[in-house]
């Protein structure tokens, strides 16, 4: 049932959703988030050769894996020309999304601002924390009446790039403008970057980098960009000052990970820097994308720029599937007739066929 709070009618949504079957609960459906992975086979051998030689009986720590944070580091430096102040890696961006809440209500936040969309998990730990959340827009940087007010003070401010749903990135202009803002007033920014290693162009492009690496905390999930969801890894970009307060937060309601992750999470960073596994999951992506468009699949859209998702007008063959996510799912009641679609979906291969 519909409420006057729109953060409650979303996350009542979600839930909804999460429970509604078996085939959705486990992310199978057309706007899920089961991926097809055809690419992976060989990481995911050298992960399991070298797990037979490693202590599956001491707890194990993979903030604490210092060669990992190394490569992390030495990534971003050698593909971005950029160089964050720390690393602190973790088994999963949802864990890393809401120990950053936890830390703010650790550092007394009462009130942050954000530019939606914003993820769920994100609303959800700000509410468990009562931390009042304020949008600057009352719409999505992709859209053409998009406008924000940014206060003009010092404050906490969080994004999300891409705006994953539709697979679009926030405009330069607008992260620009941030950028401006947040020099001016010292404002904290935090950005859900969790598909930002998957451009479909060949070369990283992320305008977040702009942002003060001092006053700035910037979320990145490999396995998000390489599509290998059984193993858990992301990793989040830092101030210095933070790390040992974020860190603190964060074991007290993780404590350790599976020995594994440790294995799993160095391997991964050969292979996002490497781009293999990554662009040829775009690749496949972009193929079912036009091939939906030339097959009348799909009808008015908005052009993917990264990632695997596309927000777009289901045609009936496509519109006849079961749990399909629309706007309301993102904040987005703008565009009625759209839907996410997941485009390494493994319901989708049977059904686009080839060209």
């Amino acid at each position: 049932m519909a409420t006057s709070d729109p953060i409650a009618d979303l996350l009542d949504r979600y839930g909804d959703y999460e429970i509604a079957g078996r085939e959705t609960a486990s992310g199978n459906g057309i706007s899920g988030w089961q991926c097809e992975n055809p690419f992976a086979q060989r990481l995911i051998q050298s992960v399991l050769r070298a797990a037979s030689k490693i202590d599956h009986i001491a707890y194990s720590y993979i903030e604490d894996d210092d060669t990992l944070q190394t490569q992390i580091l030495n990534f971003h430096d050698s593909a971005e020309r950029y160089q964050p102040q720390s690393v602190f890696p973790a088994a999963g961006s949802n864990s890393l999304l809401f120990s950053f809440v936890a830390h703010l209500k650790a550092l007394d936040v009462h009130e942050v601002y954000y530019l939606p969309p914003m993820y769920f998990t994100l609303f959800h730990a700000l509410r468990l924390f009562g931390i009042r959340a304020r949008p600057i827009s009352s719409f999505h940087a992709f859209e053409a009446t998009f406008q924000m007010n940014l206060p003009d003070r010092k404050t906490y401010l969080l994004l999300s790039d891409p705006i994953w749903y539709a697979g679009v990135q926030v405009p330069t202009a607008v992260l620009a403008e941030i950028s401006a803002w947040q020099e001016k007033t010292g404002s904290l920014v935090f950005v859900d970057g969790t598909f930002q290693l998957m451009p479909w162009g060949k070369t990283l492009c992320e305008g977040t980098v702009r942002l003060t690496p001092d006053s700035t905390f910037r979320v990145i999930s490999p396995t998000k960009s390489l599509a290998i969801h059984g193993y858990r890894f992301a990793y989040l970009l830092l101030p210095k000052r933070y790390r040992q307060r974020f860190a603190n937060v964060h074991g007290s309601i993780y404590s350790s990970s599976v020995a594994e992750n440790n294995l799993f999470a160095r391997e991964a960073l050969k292979a996002v820097s490497a781009r293999t596994i990554t662009n040829s999951l775009i690749s496949l992506a972009q193929a079912r994308y036009h091939l939906m468009v030339k097959k009348g699949l799909i009808g008015h859209r908005i052009d993917p720029q990264c990632g695997y998702f596309v927000f777009a007008e289901p045609k009936p063959v496509i519109a006849a599937f079961p749990n399909l996510l629309d706007g309301n799912y993102f904040g987005q009641g703008r565009f009625p007739t759209y839907v996410r679609i997941n485009l390494l979906s493994p319901k989708l291969s049977p059904l686009i066929g080839n060209d």
